[in-house]
């Protein structure tokens, strides 16, 4: 945990030092956004840091936030999320082979006091959600991550009626 906090705190010049995809004034904003951020969370405010990382975000989406984003939500005790926030950093914003290492290490200690559900539906276009969060669409196979316990899952078709089911699963466990 303490190298990951290492990292989070290096994060700030790689927005700083983003291509410039936007224009500039929403990279300022985005700036001033994730300093805030940083801020609130070095005060423990994570609730408060997880808004204004998602506002930086969507100023100006640079996937390195996606480091943050997983550090918070871990903090606040939501590893599922976190999981999927590390998994998008990794995928996206392309880190060095340490910060690639320490980061995969997270998630697989994450990996293993979570579970895995792999949604599927016989009809094509069905929005599938779990735990009325839209987690995909048949006819793709997501498979996510979640909290061990009860999950209510769903399979919505306009002009259909929708299928609602409960599943259980264990730590570890797809």
């Amino acid at each position: 945990m303490r190298g990951l906090l290492q990292l989070w705190a290096c994060v700030l010049p790689f927005l700083v030092a983003a291509p410039s995809f936007g224009d500039a004034k929403a990279q300022r904003e985005a700036r001033a956004l994730f300093r805030e951020a940083n801020r609130l969370f070095k005060a423990s405010d994570f609730v408060s840091a997880l808004d204004m990382f998602r506002a930086a975000y969507a100023k100006h989406p640079s996937p390195n936030i996606f480091l943050n984003l997983g550090t918070t939500l871990r903090h606040l005790g939501r590893e599922a999320e976190a999981a999927e926030a590390y998994e998008r950093f990794l995928r996206e914003a392309g880190p060095d082979p340490k910060t690639r290492g320490e980061v995969e290490q997270v998630l697989k200690q994450l990996d293993g006091r979570l579970a895995k559900l792999r949604l599927t539906a016989s009809e094509p276009g069905a929005r599938l959600l779990v735990d009325g969060k839209q987690a995909g669409e048949s006819p793709a196979v997501p498979v996510i991550r979640v909290e061990p316990g009860t999950h209510v899952v769903a399979a919505e078709k306009p002009g259909r009626p929708p299928a609602l089911g409960r599943v259980s699963v264990a730590a570890g466990e797809t």
